[in-house]
């Protein structure tokens, strides 16, 4: 039996967890109004890199990579929802809400393309990418080695005023839970900049394993909140065995 010190650290742990819902995100109806892509994009810019004085310089570029991302975000969830609706999943945005409704986390996994030629992973959203996928072949008629769809987890964003508090844990066991439902794959990967040590260890201690490296560029913004710019980057590549339901 658990000592009653135990007992209460048990039960003061479970009454600090706040009241969250996970939940999948819908597509949008409306490419003209994108409700659901404009609200990942403004969670995501404004919890990795902050708000912007309005009419700066940073606030222009903000509302262009505003824009970029509204877009991929709605592409997204398309390619997702016309898969779910043709009875074939092929990933899913989870989101993790408040009870008033707010976001505060969200998830993005998808069955995507490892290209080992470019050391990266993408979305087969493309004809000539679903082409791929689906045979292995490349445009000049020869067989590409190792190219494989791969479960992979491309974004988790959290509510800074939650983190360790089991909201990005439960957004990435939904991940695991979707792809071990859909995938052939023995494994799910993500990948994470080599100096985002918290990050590192949070998947770390999920169990997610480094097992190589790779490169690429990612959008930083200056440390002292001023203007955004393209970096190359050192990431690890990780990945976790799919606990495979019976």
């Amino acid at each position: 039996k658990n000592s009653p010190v135990v007992m209460l650290a048990l039960i003061l742990l479970a009454l600090s967890q706040p009241d969250i819902r996970i939940r999948r995100m819908p597509a949008d109806a409306n490419f003209f109004q994108p409700k659901n892509s404009k609200k990942l994009t403004r969670f995501m810019m404004d919890e990795t890199y902050g708000t912007c004085r309005p009419l700066s310089a940073a606030w222009a570029q903000r509302g262009v990579l505003d824009a970029t991302a509204d877009s991929d975000f709605f592409s997204r969830l398309a390619y997702y929802g016309e898969a779910l609706a043709a009875g074939v999943s092929r990933g899913a945005i989870f989101i993790a809400e408040r009870d008033n409704g707010d976001l505060c986390g969200f998830a993005d996994v998808g069955a995507s393309l490892w290209l080992p030629g470019d050391q990266c992973f993408r979305l087969p959203q493309t004809p000539e990418l679903q082409r791929i996928a689906a045979t292995g072949v490349g445009s000049d008629g020869q067989r590409l080695p190792g190219v494989e769809l791969r479960p992979y987890v491309s974004n988790l964003v959290v509510d800074t005023s939650l983190r360790r508090c089991g909201v990005g844990r439960r957004l990435m066991e939904a991940c695991e839970e979707e792809a071990a439902d859909w995938s052939e794959s023995r494994d799910i990967w993500l990948e994470v900049t080599t100096t985002n040590t918290a990050a590192l260890t949070f998947y770390g201690a999920l169990d997610y394993e480094t097992v190589g490296r790779t490169a690429g560029d990612e959008v930083t913004r200056d440390v002292n909140g001023g203007g955004f710019q393209m970096a190359p980057v050192q990431r690890c590549m990780m990945r976790k065995a799919l606990k495979k339901k019976s």
